[in-house]
């Protein structure tokens, strides 16, 4: 009996009856094998470097594929916009999608449009308020969802915290729901490492 699993130009064939495992690499990935043989502890160092450092592109890669997925679920999206209007000590007006980036645990960072909330300051006592400048006073209600706070994923935050797991979300009820609209997702602007 075999299996065909199939990812991102990564294909896994395991075969259950003989219990082997054949693996087919993506083409970007030929690079790495198309090199001279490993002959010094320096040769497999800089090799193991340049994989790892190619991984950690594909996950980022995956983890922004799976950032514009959920943008299109209205039903989740409507759900977190909720939620973050019910947990807010203020009203919240909904002030459209608007473009922030978001630093990956493989240290891309990316560019994403997604809903975007901030305080109701109309009808509020006092001198008129100052603009808060570049980065906003509002929250990104999806991304806040998903626990990426202040433009940083959760394991990304996790790894700069001595890898303890900090903001477990309560979880959205999970549906089966049509992607409708769509998100902008800009990959590669730049390795942060």
């Amino acid at each position: 009996m075999n299996h065909l699993y199939q990812f991102e130009g990564i294909k896994v064939m395991v075969d259950l009856t003989n219990g082997t495992t054949s693996i087919t690499l993506p083409e970007s990935l030929n690079p790495l094998f198309e090199r001279a043989p490993i002959r010094s502890a320096e040769d497999f160092w800089l090799l193991e470097l340049e994989v790892y450092n190619t991984s950690a592109m594909h996950g980022d890669r995956i983890i922004a594929m799976e950032l514009q997925r959920v943008h299109p679920a209205t039903t989740f999206v409507d759900w977190a916009v909720e939620k973050a209007r019910d947990e807010s000590p203020c009203r919240l007006v909904n002030k459209g999608w608007r473009e922030t980036s978001v630093l990956l645990k493989g240290g891309s960072r990316i560019v994403i449009k997604t809903p975007y909330l901030r305080e109701d300051r109309h009808g509020n006592p006092g001198p008129k308020r100052e603009k808060r400048g570049r980065n906003g006073a509002g929250i990104y209600p999806v991304l806040v969802a998903l626990g990426i706070r202040d433009g940083v994923t959760p394991a990304t935050r996790s790894e700069g915290s001595g890898g303890e797991r900090g903001d477990r979300i309560s979880g959205f009820p999970h549906s089966s729901t049509a992607m409708e609209g769509g998100a902008t997702v800009q990959m590669g602007l730049s390795p942060n490492r």
